[in-house]
């Protein structure tokens, strides 16, 4: 399964403060760790209004194996969004509050 979850700040896609960023967590349902970290990677994204998060379910979105190399789960790919859009980070984390968001402010505020 696929979902997409807009953060508070960009509730619609009508709001002018569109994404900057798409953070895409790949997973898949049986993995337990994944299922646990799932919470806790939407409430630290949330506090970044410039990040659009997507989470993957890898075999039902099968696809991704082609885009992005999976050594384990879970798998963490950002691209930046717009003309020139590029690849930030892709490969596998720990389910770590702190390190997600180390990560996130290093490409946030960088630009």
């Amino acid at each position: 399964m696929t979902a997409n979850y807009m953060n508070p700040a960009n509730p619609t896609i009508e709001n002018p403060l569109t994404p900057k960023y798409d953070l895409y967590l790949l997973c898949a349902n049986w993995c337990r760790v994944c299922r646990e970290f799932e919470e806790l990677f939407r409430s630290v994204t949330n506090q970044f209004p410039e990040i659009r998060l997507n989470w993957i379910d890898i075999e039902e979105n099968p696809e991704w194996e082609d885009k992005v190399i999976i050594e384990s789960f879970p798998t963490l790919h950002i691209e930046s969004r717009g003309i020139s859009s590029r690849v930030i980070f892709s490969g596998a984390i720990e389910p770590d509050a702190q390190q997600l968001r180390r990560l996130i402010d290093s490409f946030t505020q960088t630009g």
